[in-house]
């Protein structure tokens, strides 16, 4: 029996076009709200699309490990992937996604930015990752540029308190 977390082979309908072989729905390679380049978003099912040239295989993102302090749900020094900068503070709360230290399963909370260490560029090919952050980080050098002035910027922030 296949599951979501199988890959299924399908072949492109039209140019950037792919009908999903488990929910049936025909949709655009290049709408992101329903593809990421490893996972059709709406059911969650793994695809890989023959004669795509641009398939997503992995993005960078920023990464960073919990403090010294653990939170209630992530441990100490654990490492956890960053989303980009979403609402104006200056970068001071965070939404992450990290392993949660009960279930050992992927979950997203936001969390102040002095409870991180140690940012850094990473690159991702984690599928669940992969799917939760490609809207917002990409797999090309422009990038790997904004991660690492990120991650610089971060670094010298902590450093400072």
């Amino acid at each position: 029996m296949k599951t979501k977390y199988d890959k299924i082979e399908v072949d492109l309908y039209k140019e950037d076009w792919v009908e999903c072989p488990k929910c049936s729905v025909l949709f655009n390679v290049r709408d992101k709200n329903q593809w990421t380049g490893l996972i059709h978003k709406p059911c969650g099912q793994r695809l890989t699309i023959r004669g795509l040239v641009n398939e997503l295989k992995f993005i960078w993102c920023l990464k960073a490990n919990i403090g010294d302090k653990e939170t209630s749900r992530l441990k100490s020094g654990a490492s956890v992937y960053l989303y980009p900068p979403l609402w104006g503070d200056g970068y001071q709360s965070i939404k992450v996604i990290g392993k949660d230290r009960e279930t050992n399963k992927f979950i997203e909370i936001v969390i102040s930015a002095s409870r991180l260490k140690n940012f850094k560029s990473a690159k991702v090919t984690k599928p669940d990752i992969i799917s939760r952050l490609s809207s917002y980080w990409q797999d090309d050098i422009k990038s790997l540029e904004n991660v690492d002035g990120l991650a610089q910027e971060m670094n010298q922030r902590v450093n400072q308190n």
